[in-house]
């Protein structure tokens, strides 16, 4: 009888251990899973940073761009200013000469 008794002692260890194991098992197959989804995260976390990349150095060109057709606006204002200047000037000459 005490043979009996430790045999179902070692086999009730046995299937103690056997469920310790199978849950780990469990807990290892979900944490494998939950590692595949962060890494198909980080790899679509890296594609859309990279994609924004891309685009903040378009912008920044566009803009660079943007910079120097409003500086060729601006140099070609002040030369139509200068030039309304000169044709005033010149109007009020010619008018001076006409009026003498």
């Amino acid at each position: 009888e005490r043979l009996t008794t430790e045999r179902a002692r070692l086999e009730s260890e046995r299937d103690s251990a056997i469920a310790r194991q199978d849950g780990a098992a469990a807990e290892r197959d979900e944490l494998a899973a939950k590692c595949e989804g962060l890494a198909s995260d980080i790899a679509r976390v890296s594609a859309e940073r990279e994609q924004l990349a891309e685009r903040c150095e378009r912008l920044s060109r566009e803009q660079g761009d943007l910079v120097a057709a409003r500086d060729g606006l601006v140099a070609e204002q002040g030369l139509l200013v200068a030039e309304q200047e000169r044709l005033t000037r010149e109007r009020a000459r010619l008018e001076s000469e006409r009026d003498s």
